[in-house]
């Protein structure tokens, strides 16, 4: 697993030789990342073990997961590198939804127009008084 570390990060200085703006040494990374992907630790147990802010080594782990080329000056790692095909795969959830919702709007539309349709017809033919009427009048308080 050290050629894809080494492919995906530069070489740095250990952590008792290094400044705070030098990148970590590759097999310190390697092996906090390796502790995090066992499943056994948090990034902050991590954090908190090796003296490190906990988004260090979440950036690390998703620079493993979804790759990230080195000499690629264009990427930058943010917190929603990789998240572009998960992105792209929610769009088209949501378009498919969302003709699906206006299909059931327009059936739901023609539904209520028939059954207007269908009071009309019942109020003209059979004389019956379906709709509401709004302006109904109040009941007047007794005693006064």
């Amino acid at each position: 697993m050290r050629q894809p570390f080494k492919k995906v990060f530069k070489p740095g200085k250990t952590n008792e030789v290094r400044k705070s703006t030098q990148p970590y040494d590759v097999k310190l990374k390697a092996k906090i990342i390796n502790e995090y992907l066992k499943g056994e630790k948090s990034f902050r147990m991590l954090s908190k073990k090796y003296g490190m802010h906990p988004g260090i080594i979440s950036r690390w782990v998703r620079v493993v997961r979804f790759g990230h080329p080195k000499n690629d000056k264009k990427i930058k790692i943010t917190k929603f590198t990789g998240m572009r095909k998960k992105i792209q795969k929610t769009t088209e959830e949501l378009l498919e939804q969302n003709k699906l919702l206006r299909k059931q709007l327009e059936e739901e539309r023609l539904k209520a127009l028939i059954y207007q349709k269908v009071i009309e017809i019942a109020e003209r033919d059979y004389k019956l008084d379906i709709t509401k009427k709004y302006a109904a009048r109040r009941l007047k308080k007794s005693g006064k």
